[in-house]
């Protein structure tokens, strides 16, 4: 059984791609030395709304899986499709990366270890461990099963409890990464202690807050349309607060007790999903240009995510450099147009969805060609 796509998912992606690209343009200027104070400060303040893309991704992901499998999941075929259409294209996309860019941390005769670890190119920890996750889907469907059954009370109690585990690993994460390695391996290796680096567990609670998403999407809408003013001020104060932490040792650090904080950074993340997710909900419902346009960059986010760095470096760098702030912007621009529109070329290759994991438009092209000439025969 096919369900419908939920548009405002498309765009969500699309939203979210964009801010990966902001981390990987707009990061690396604001920390240039000789940059202005107030180019510095208006990029740290666009790196900082960039920095929640990973945490949405991983609720996106919960929102899908569970969407399109958690009713009718064959373990066996779930696997064959995700080893075809994910790890494959994975595979394709890091030999790319590290052919044309050249900067694998362990040389490309360990091009498993890259793989595993994600090494191939910077960005790519995202999927060494997002396809560890996905390994435990079907694990995971079985527990949330278990979960659904019970009372409302130990849902919401399920959550806060995940909270509370959450804010304790990420608040000791450097010591919970180097326990586990020494468990694992004893004394590991820099590859060993990488693979342990990019676990799932340092990102699983934004799963659970997708998961949580899906199960109520019902009552999630009608909630975000009637709180949307309280969504925006909460999401405002919070980026503002670690806006500031940024961006403190530059200006003297006149607010001294703002200081970093776990549980608020957490906070702070789920209302970013939450409202972006608003924000799609209304752009799809407002401006269909718009609309149109970031579904396009969603529909190709996942190729267009393993393969965007090498437009940045090999592409984006023709564009000359300066510290003016119209230099990481038209990086940035340049980026999210070319690289899915090089996603969606790919996609016309016989078999791209081995290498891109989107489904090809070859038979459609051919569909097409036939009918045109049926049409000229005519």
């Amino acid at each position: 059984m096919t369900k419908d796509r939920l548009a405002e998912l498309d765009i969500m992606r699309g939203i979210a791609f964009i801010l990966v690209v902001i981390q990987h343009t707009f990061g690396g200027y604001s920390f240039i030395k000789d940059i202005s104070l107030g180019n510095r400060l208006i990029s740290k303040f666009i790196y900082s709304i960039g920095k929640t893309a990973v945490p949405m991704f991983v609720a996106l992901t919960a929102i899908c899986l569970i969407y399109v499998y958690y009713d009718h999941m064959n373990v066996l075929n779930f696997y064959i499709k995700k080893l075809k259409f994910l790890i494959l294209p994975y595979i394709f996309c890091s030999l790319i990366n590290d052919l044309i860019l050249n900067h694998s941390t362990y040389g490309f005769t360990n091009f498993i270890g890259q793989i595993v670890t994600g090494s191939s190119a910077y960005h790519l920890w995202y999927m060494g461990m997002i396809i560890r996750l996905y390994l435990y889907i079907p694990l995971i469907f079985l527990f949330i099963k278990k979960l659904n059954g019970t009372s409302t009370f130990i849902k919401k109690s399920f959550f806060i409890f995940s909270f509370v585990l959450y804010y304790l690993m990420l608040k000791n994460n450097n010591h919970v990464t180097s326990a586990i390695g020494k468990l694992l391996f004893g004394t590991p290796s820099k590859l060993q202690q990488s693979f342990i680096n990019i676990t799932p567990l340092l990102w699983i609670f934004y799963f659970v807050v997708g998961s949580y998403m899906i199960f109520n999407y019902t009552n999630l809408k009608a909630i975000i349309k009637k709180y949307k003013y309280a969504l925006i001020g909460g999401y405002t104060i919070l980026l503002s607060y670690f806006y500031y932490d940024d961006v403190k040792d530059f200006i003297g650090n006149p607010l001294p007790f703002i200081k970093f904080d776990h549980a608020l950074y957490i906070v702070y993340v789920t209302t970013a999903i939450l409202f972006f997710y608003m924000l799609s909900l209304y752009i799809d419902t407002i401006n269909k240009k718009i609309s149109i346009l970031l579904s396009f960059i969603g529909k190709y986010s996942f190729p267009a995510y393993m393969l965007h760095i090498i437009v940045i470096q090999k592409w984006s760098e023709k564009i000359p450099s300066t510290h003016y702030l119209y230099s990481p912007l038209i990086k940035l621009l340049v980026t999210i147009i070319i690289t899915p529109i090089i996603c969606c070329m790919i996609s016309y290759i016989p078999g791209s969805r081995y290498l891109i994991g989107i489904r090809s438009k070859f038979k459609n092209k051919s569909i097409i060609v036939q009918k045109l000439k049926i049409n000229v025969n005519r």
